[in-house]
């Protein structure tokens, strides 16, 4: 899903969200991430050997909460997409 202007402009500014992932049991996992504009759509980071790693690996669901502050709430975006994992070389 390509992002607006507003929020890609939102997004410019580093701020946290909530990433939801799904446990191998199927129950959710929820929690606060750093949140980033990437390719014209939304990313978030973990670390190998992390929950979300983990959970990902499992089922590529994830659900990310993002307030975008100009954005009022009755009109505020929502999706369900799939995750891609990429490694940057970082350990």
């Amino acid at each position: 899903m390509a992002l607006t202007d507003v929020e890609r402009e939102s997004l410019d500014n580093p701020f946290v969200g909530v990433a939801t992932t799904l446990r191998e049991d199927g129950s959710r996992h929820s929690t606060v991430v750093w949140v980033d504009a990437s390719d014209g759509g939304v990313s978030f980071n973990t670390a190998r050997g992390r929950a979300k790693e983990r959970h990902l690996a499992h089922d590529p669901r994830v659900s990310q909460l993002i307030s975008i502050r100009r954005t009022p709430i009755a009109g505020s975006p929502s999706a369900a997409a799939s995750s891609r994992v990429e490694s940057t070389g970082l350990e």
